[in-house]
């Protein structure tokens, strides 16, 4: 008789060094994207770079995406949950749509808004009773109704996959995790930059023209102003479009 005993995943007892790895994994590609891939600056870099600040500050601009795909995956549990279940599943969906709100763009809570009635259309409404072979008509349209319930159930999985991946790739690779930074100096011209390190000797500033490090005492750091290349407002949320919350004021354009 064969033994049906399932093998334990491999991977729980592995989990340490598999997050260790992904820890190194996202900083030296982020600090690559920050240098240009030079190797000098790299080098110098990551042994200046705090690594939990770069995994911090990779992570976080994925929480609204992942706070999203929770809720969708949720929702489309709904129909085969009970009374309970599926008042955690309105809950959890109230609760993501409170806080996306007030972190993401107006336009982007719109499309997630579009996106979940959508599933809630699919999901939720009862499903007819089906059988193997149907044997007549109505059988036959309810076999057909079940198909395209699990298609569109399928689509929207794989619309939200790609969506995960495509907004990941933008939050990983759109900006650095430090912001952008006008220092006045003393004794030489302003900079813009990302002051990579700082203690009470010098401070590394990756120079933002170049993406070369530049190294000056700390004491000839006078000020330092958060800037923009652009200087224009960022797009308000939802929350700040419908007077829930106060405008985001512009940081100044850039100007060395």
């Amino acid at each position: 008789m064969a033994d049906d005993t399932a093998e334990p995943p491999w991977w729980p007892e592995h989990l340490p060094v598999l997050g260790s790895l992904a820890l190194v994994g996202a900083v030296l590609v982020r600090v690559l994207i920050l240098t240009r891939a030079d190797p000098a600056t790299t080098v110098a870099v990551i042994r200046d770079v705090d690594a939990l600040q770069v995994a911090m500050a990779t992570a976080v601009p994925l929480l609204p995406t992942a706070l999203i795909a929770g809720a969708n995956a949720a929702l489309q549990r709904f129909r085969e949950a009970g009374p309970e279940g599926r008042a955690g599943i309105v809950g959890v969906n109230v609760v993501a749509f409170a806080l996306l709100a007030f972190v993401v763009e107006w336009y982007f809570f719109v499309a997630v808004m579009l996106v979940q009635s959508l599933t809630w259309t699919v999901t939720a409404r009862p499903r007819a009773a089906v059988r193997v072979a149907p044997r007549s008509l109505r059988e036959g349209l309810a076999a057909a109704d079940d198909r395209a319930d699990r298609l569109a159930r399928v689509t929207i999985a794989a619309a939200y996959t790609v969506w995960l991946l495509v907004v990941s790739a933008i939050a990983f690779w759109a900006a650095p995790w430090l912001p952008l930074e006008r220092l006045e100096l003393t004794g030489r011209a302003p900079v813009v930059g990302f002051v990579v390190a700082k203690d009470a000797d010098d401070a590394a500033i990756l120079v933002e023209a170049t993406r070369t490090l530049l190294y000056v005492p700390a004491g000839e750091v006078r000020t330092r102003t958060l800037c923009t290349l652009s200087g224009r407002r960022a797009p308000a949320t939802f929350a700040q479009l419908v007077g829930l919350s106060g405008r985001r004021q512009p940081y100044p354009r850039c100007a060395a």
